[in-house]
């Protein structure tokens, strides 16, 4: 019985250690790749570097300099991989410019290291703070994890400087360098005017929510309805007219709709601004008996 109960709680505890990991995972998949170099373009050796990484709309990355002297070509995770040799602390350093109008959320980092003669430490630092460190693999391996804190809502230039503690005169190389986070425009302008209103009317009428904005182009609309605690996009059908104008139509209101709330969800130039949250009022008609009439 007590040997049945010990292998319970091991087992609980492994499930429970697998539930966070896959947590872990799931948390920096969802997030975006903002720069990722794989280091298979562009020359290796020399004192700067470029090549050819993918990077995120409306942010570009400097080449990478450093203050050991040259890179110099070693193999990494997959192919080749860029490398620095010296004593004492030595680092490497980029920049990153936001595109004016835009900000930049750095989140977290994924990179593969290996550090020859004996694990160091790096540490990541971005605009002249610490934000993450860690110690390197002699064998090389993957390092993961989420910058603390985040940098939100970056604008301008990012001094980026990734540093290693006590180099021992050997290499440290790295490979298929990624970062995550969100690029996003800046939206502190509110470009609607005049909000949408409680709606009041009789059981076959027909009802319109309507919003109007400041002067501005690329406007997209759509409105929702709340149903079960969601908001729903609506489509265009016999009970919903002009779903993505600035005036939404519900034709021959019945019983049904009665209380519902709907909202508008307004696009322009990448930035999204959401409405008012209004209520429509259906007003049942009187029971009334047929008319008769006597000849």
């Amino acid at each position: 019985m007590i040997k049945c109960s010990i292998l319970y709680h091991v087992m609980k505890c492994q499930n429970l250690l697998l539930l966070l990991l896959i947590g872990f995972f799931v948390e920096l998949s969802a997030q975006e790749t903002i720069y990722f170099n794989d280091f298979e373009s562009g020359n290796l050796k020399g004192a700067e570097y470029e090549g050819q990484p993918v990077v995120s709309d409306h942010i570009s990355f400097s080449v990478w300099t450093n203050n050991s002297g040259n890179f110099e070509q070693q193999d990494g995770a997959v192919g080749d991989g860029i490398s620095i040799k010296g004593n004492g602390t030595k680092s490497i350093f980029f920049k990153i410019q936001i595109e004016e109008g835009y900000q930049l959320d750095i989140t977290g980092y994924n990179f593969w290291a290996r550090k020859t003669k004996a694990a160091q430490g790096w540490t990541f630092v971005m605009n002249s703070v610490e934000y993450a460190n860690g110690e390197t693999d002699p064998d090389g391996s993957y390092i993961t994890g989420n910058f603390t804190p985040e940098l939100l809502n970056q604008t301008g230039t990012i001094e980026v400087e990734f540093r290693v503690n006590g180099m021992g005169n050997g290499y440290y190389i790295l490979d298929n360098f990624e970062l995550f986070g969100q690029v996003s425009p800046i939206c502190d302008e509110d470009f609607i005017e005049s909000q949408p209103q409680d709606e009041m009317v009789c059981r076959g009428d027909d009802a319109e929510f309507s919003v109007a904005l400041f002067s501005g182009e690329n406007k997209t609309y759509q409105w929702q309805v709340l149903l079960d605690g969601n908001w729903k996009d609506l489509t265009n059908d016999v009970i919903y007219d002009n779903v993505n104008s600035s005036t939404l139509t519900i034709v021959d209101t019945t019983d049904v709709l009665n209380q519902n709330e709907y909202r508008c969800i307004v696009t322009e130039d990448e930035c999204d601004k959401i409405s008012d949250q209004v209520t429509l009022t259906v007003i049942p008609l009187p029971d009334t008996d047929p008319i008769q009439y006597n000849n």
